[in-house]
């Protein structure tokens, strides 16, 4: 299994240098992963945390979904699951003619939508598993994102609304990442969902 985050705004300076702060985190958390370079894991680097679009614009780049496909067709040749992360949302501009939803669609993968916990996170969830299933992407499932060590009835209906109106399942919730070894019992049981989800 390789992670890939084609796409990461809001460069993090690290020891001198700008990283995607979203790959280094993934590495310091999975000891195998630090045989790989992170540019092995990252297409496009920008430092403005903003919409894709808009963060290379303003470096006067343009982010070509084709570089990236490329980038996944040899990580596929490689190893038996990708995953990839998005950034900032299914419908979020990539450049001034294809949405991160296209990208999804043209590397024909299931999708796992991961969701905020807070109020309103029903709605928004459940339009962008309406938008992926209109588009004929396949959802695994739901991960809950920033969930409270103590959940009150907002967040504790959030996850069976989510589930029985959207026609998902919730695959983890994950506390925050403040404290980043505090996960959810569920967790455990991740990979597993993930796999049968995709399979």
């Amino acid at each position: 299994t390789i992670y890939y985050k084609p796409i990461e705004t809001g460069a993090q300076l690290i020891n001198g240098e700008f990283l995607p702060g979203d790959v280094e985190f993934v590495k310091n958390h999975n000891p195998f992963l630090n045989q790989y370079k992170t540019e092995f894991m990252n297409t496009y680097l920008f430092r403005l945390p903003a919409s894709p679009h808009l963060a290379a614009s303003e470096e006067n780049a343009v982010i070509d979904i084709n570089r990236i496909l490329q980038k996944y067709e040899e990580l596929k040749n490689e190893f038996d699951i990708v995953i990839i992360e998005g950034a900032g949302g299914i419908m979020v501009p990539l450049n001034e003619n294809q949405l991160l939803l296209d990208l999804i669609k043209k590397t024909d993968s299931s999708a796992i939508l991961v969701s905020g916990s807070k109020l309103g996170t029903i709605n928004h969830t459940l339009m962008s598993l309406k938008i992926l299933e209109n588009e004929g992407i396949t959802t695994a499932g739901v991960i809950i994102n920033k969930y409270p060590d103590t959940p009150g009835l907002i967040e504790l209906d959030n996850l069976k609304s989510i589930e029985k109106y959207g026609q998902t399942r919730i695959l983890a919730t994950i506390k925050n990442m403040d404290d980043k070894n505090k996960y959810s019992d569920n967790n455990l049981e991740l990979r597993s969902k993930i796999e049968h989800g995709l399979g």
